[in-house]
């Protein structure tokens, strides 16, 4: 049998591949890897920049990591700055090391890492501040990470810090509201809502009604989220039936969610992974309150995981 020869792979080949790769997994993305866009008003190169259509475009720098921080330097030297073509300043720089072992690999061997979803990456993201201008780096020390843990990053990098807040406190406002309509169906019956509202105390870990009641509904959100993201991503749980909230709609009489129907889709993935989100979420969501008041609430909630999803920045 004979050995496969060594590779010699460069940096700037290294951007160059993870580029390649990063276009065929982002959604519409466009990834320049070959260093030909510029700062405004100089000749500086970004290693890579992530464009899509109506979105923050993304300055991504590469090192190798045998240095304790790789890239901090140069993503710190991007920020402030503007790409030639944009109207807003770079606030945002992803630095990312590459290990030190995928130094040795062919071309291909360094994309079939990437495909295969590898821990050979560092990522950390790069901020400055809009008030005082300070930089902020998350997370303060470099962590082993994956290329799909890079692809979240991008994901974020996209979306102004701007526009996260206002939809942040959007989906909040919405989630609170969706707290005090459960609550004040509970409290409609009279015998039941004692020991309901008790139980959502003691599973959310508040103190009052209304706490535990807006605390549910976002634990139920996440949980959502997470079941449709679950449903389109995991071939382990397609292949048992794990169903969007939107298929569960589809099937369902008069195309109405039912807790019941969750609380099914929610075993299915209880019993493969992810037990700390959805017990907790199964527990709450199956603690005695009325079907048509958790009905109507897991309708707002359905929404807003629709909402999150169209940010495309949750996953930070």
């Amino acid at each position: 049998m004979l050995r496969q020869p060594a590779g010699n792979l460069h940096e700037h080949t290294a951007n160059t591949i993870i580029a390649r790769w990063l276009e065929t997994v982002g959604h519409n993305w466009t990834a320049a890897g070959d260093r030909t866009r510029m700062m405004a008003g100089s000749n500086e190169r970004p290693d890579i920049i992530v464009s899509e259509g109506g979105r923050m475009p993304v300055v991504i720098e590469y090192e190798y990591d045998d240095q304790t921080r790789p890239a901090l330097d140069d993503a710190r030297n991007r920020l402030g700055k503007m790409l030639a073509g944009e109207s807003r300043p770079i606030t945002e720089v992803i630095a990312v090391g590459i290990a030190a072992a995928c130094k040795n690999d062919r071309d291909e061997q360094f994309f079939q890492r990437l495909e295969r979803n590898e821990p050979i990456l560092t990522v950390q993201l790069v901020a400055q501040d809009q008030d005082d201008g300070s930089v902020k780096i998350w997370p303060d020390n470099p962590l082993r990470a994956t290329p799909d843990d890079l692809v979240a990053y991008c994901e974020y990098a996209q979306v102004p810090q701007a526009v996260i807040d206002r939809e942040s406190a959007d989906i909040a406002r919405q989630v609170a509201a969706a707290g005090k309509r459960l609550l004040d169906s509970i409290s409609l019956t009279a015998t039941a809502a004692p020991p309901t509202l008790s139980t959502l105390r003691r599973h959310t870990g508040c103190d009052t009604d209304q706490q535990a009641a807006i605390t549910a509904c976002a634990i139920w959100l996440i949980a959502i989220d997470l079941q449709n993201d679950l449903a389109h991503y995991s071939v382990n749980l397609q292949n048992r039936n794990l169903q969007t909230t939107d298929g569960l709609k589809r099937a369902a009489i008069l195309g109405r969610l039912t807790a019941a129907a969750i609380l099914e889709q929610w075993r299915i993935i209880a019993a493969v992974n992810y037990l700390p989100v959805i017990e907790l979420a199964i527990d709450t969501l199956d603690a005695g309150m009325m079907g048509p008041a958790r009905d109507a609430v897991l309708e707002l909630l359905h929404n807003l995981s629709g909402q999150l999803n169209a940010l495309s920045a949750k996953h930070i």
